[in-house]
């Protein structure tokens, strides 16, 4: 018998500030000028986010979330002045990128 799959996030989006989030790693200069970047930043400015950060889970209450996917979606809502974001808390802590993950599913 299969074991039952494992939900990799908490069941709800929660919104937290920003300050409370810990990139992984920065966004350059020269990517803000793609045009990947500049249509999630105009998608932002318009509907909002669609989808949320992913976070990895805290250790304890006085370290940030890490950020573990959405690192683009992340400087648009800075650039755009945004002081909060809907996000996803990860199960696991692991450093691989959900969406990759999903993306690559047979």
């Amino acid at each position: 018998m299969q074991e039952p799959l494992k939900i990799a996030f908490q069941r709800r989006v929660v919104v937290l500030p920003l300050s409370n989030i810990l990139p992984m790693r920065q966004v350059p200069p020269t990517t803000k000028q793609t045009l990947k970047y500049k249509r999630i930043l105009a998608s932002i400015g318009e509907v909002g986010i669609v989808e949320p950060l992913v976070l990895a889970p805290r250790r304890d209450n006085a370290e940030p979330h890490m950020l573990v996917d959405g690192h683009l979606r992340y400087a648009a809502l800075e650039e755009l002045g945004a002081t909060t974001a809907p996000c996803l808390i990860a199960n696991d802590d692991e450093g691989f990128t959900y969406n990759v993950s999903v993306r690559s599913w047979p």
